[in-house]
């Protein structure tokens, strides 16, 4: 009798897995492949053990994110197209079933396997840390190099050329663009401009001196993986996880804000690593603290949702490092003295963020970044309840109407992108918006109250592109886009191979199957979550930090984007990913003499 419930368990277990597949993936039900996913799905429903509760509760939490995750994103298709609401709620049901049991027999399968297993291990090399930095820092930025040729002397856009307006000062300083980014751009471009009087020599100095950052982001990773026992395999695995991506390399040689700061974050990640973890029971090098620092400053000043993403990790540190303290244990997290020397450098780090963004910035007139850009999420809302012709009390419709037409909301909203409702703030009266910002949250809870379906359907198009597997709709550019300011690309090669190659960059994720998926900053994300799963069923808790930075950036993401599916703002998570993935499964190998 037993045997006979568990193979029914089994067939019905196969049947919703078959069915979620058919159902999402839009099969036809006499589609053989079925037959061998339903064949798949039982034997591997009979093969399901777990050897641990907590490596079952794991499981059921993350297989509960994926499916929520992935049901969100086929939430338009997932009823089958039937209208009958019967027939529809059942397609729904078996599917959303279906897709949970497919990510539990994964994700538990995965705990399993990488519970005892470590892919990273090897002898690492004796040769002095520094020398390994700079011997990847020179293979990483020679990868990006072609790159630069096909496209010289960099790739610039809107924002590009909005900063490089204000380096020249045809532009007054502002900071929607982060400040400090642009005398970044000005302290190179000036370098260049002045030995050669030439533009766009002045441009590639800039773009150069990016290049080298991001490869020295990279090897850094590498040599500290190094130092904490992990072999040669390991550093030519992260580097090709930089290399074998030609958004690392587009975005490399792109002015763009977002990749500097990816740079440092990558960085601090890598240093709070060798910190918490690698040098918790022991003196860590002072190259560590100052790394940190500097890595943790521009993190905080190169765009304005990393200062949250900052502090929100050093909370979590900090709070976790006093709870050990309290605990008188070493080997779930820091010891007092890298408690207290990490007190110091958050401290020391937001001081100077501080003191920069406010007296800094004020000396140097920098005119602050227009307020709307921080609630695209809310007006969205609001223009979706609008756009859907819901009924809105005559005082809400008069005060929206203050700002501007309502008719212009209901023509030109678009739910994957805000930038039609900061023309209407920004072309409106934006004077009064700003002036009655109570009124506008006011009016936007009482709307949510009144219609909560159309809130969360809004919040789902304007940020799904972060959390779950959709695939980005920007990517990359290449070249000089056309612009007011008459520049041009100067190609060093140009022609057919030109062409050829930036649309093979632009179109390569497309074209092979699971690569693919890492182009999803949703799917990475969610890579996130399952390899902090890793760290706890193998017990390093203290690996769990390093994973802070990067999930507290696309949580802020999340709360103020923009657009839906813009892979640059979820950039640091990208070139992150594949120092993360070394870094929580290796194990770790701690001395106390390296220094780097």
């Amino acid at each position: 009798m037993k045997n006979i419930k568990v193979l029914i368990k089994n067939i019905v277990a196969a049947f919703l897995a078959t069915f979620a597949v058919f159902n999402v993936c839009g099969l036809e039900s006499g589609n053989i492949l079925l037959g061998i996913v339903f064949l798949a799905a039982f034997y591997f429903a009979g093969h399901i053990r777990k050897n641990s509760k907590k490596e079952g509760v794991i499981a059921i939490c993350l297989a509960l994110i994926y499916t929520a995750s992935y049901a969100i994103y086929v939430r338009e298709t997932i009823a089958g197209g039937l209208e009958n609401k019967l027939f529809a709620a059942v397609y729904v049901t078996f599917t959303i079933l279906g897709l949970y049991i497919i990510f539990y027999m994964a994700i538990l399968k995965i705990l399993q396997f990488f519970e005892k297993t470590s892919y990273t291990e090897g002898r690492p090399d004796v040769q002095n840390p520094w020398k390994i930095w700079a011997i990847y820092t020179l293979i990483l930025f020679v990868c990006m190099l072609p790159l630069l040729i096909l496209n010289y002397p960099g790739t610039m856009t809107v924002d590009s050329f909005n900063q490089l307006e204000q380096v020249w000062g045809t532009r007054a300083y502002n900071d929607h663009h982060p400040w400090v980014h642009t005398m970044i751009i000005k302290f190179w471009y000036d370098i260049g401009y002045g030995i050669s009087g030439d533009v766009y020599i002045g441009i590639a100095t800039y773009t150069v001196f990016q290049m080298i950052a991001v490869a020295a982001s990279v090897a850094y990773a590498i040599a500290s993986l190094n130092r904490a026992g992990a072999g040669r395999m390991c550093r030519i695995l992260v580097a090709l996880g930089c290399i074998l991506y030609p958004y690392n390399a587009a975005y490399s040689i792109t002015m763009w804000k977002d990749v500097l700061f990816a740079a440092c974050v990558l960085a601090f990640t890598v240093a709070l690593y060798i910190v918490v973890c690698v040098k918790a029971n022991s003196k860590a090098a002072i190259g560590d603290y100052i790394v940190m620092t500097i890595s943790g400053i521009g993190m905080c000043l190169l765009r304005h949702n990393g200062l949250y993403a900052y502090i929100g990790t050093a909370l979590v540190c900090l709070v976790a490092g006093l709870i050990a303290a309290h605990k008188n244990t070493e080997k779930n997290g820091c010891n007092i003295r890298v408690l207290i020397t990490g007190a110091i450098v958050f401290a020391a780090t937001v001081i100077t963020v501080c003191i920069v963004r406010g007296p800094i910035t004020r000396t140097n007139n920098v005119i602050e970044g227009e307020y709307v850009y921080n609630v695209c999420v809310p007006l969205q809302q609001i223009a979706r309840v609008v756009s859907d012709g819901k009924e809105i009390a005559q005082e809400d419709r008069d005060w929206l109407e203050r700002i501007n037409t309502i008719e212009y909301i209901e023509n030109n909203y678009l739910p994957h992108g805000a930038d039609n409702m900061f023309c209407w703030v920004l072309y409106g009266d934006k004077d009064y918006f700003y002036s009655h910002k109570g009124e506008f949250f006011s009016l936007w809870m009482r709307l949510g109250l009144k219609y909560p379906k159309e809130y969360m359907e809004a919040f789902f198009d304007q940020t799904q592109g972060y959390y779950t597997t959709m695939a980005p709709e920007q990517v990359a550019y290449y070249g000089i886009l056309p612009n007011e300011d008459n520049l041009e690309p100067r190609p060093l090669i140009a022609g057919p191979l030109q062409i050829k190659c930036n649309e093979l960059m632009d179109k390569i994720y497309t074209m092979f199957p699971v690569y693919g998926i890492m182009y999803s900053m949703g799917a990475v994300f969610l890579l996130c979550l399952l390899g902090i799963g890793i760290c706890v069923v193998r017990n390093d808790y203290r690996k769990i930090f390093i994973f802070a930075p990067v999930i507290l950036l696309i949580g802020t993401v999340v709360i103020a984007t923009p657009l839906v599916a813009d892979l640059r703002y979820a950039f640091p998570l990208m070139l992150t990913m594949p120092s993360l993935i070394a870094m929580c499964l290796h194990n770790l190998r701690v001395e106390n003499t390296d220094r780097i």
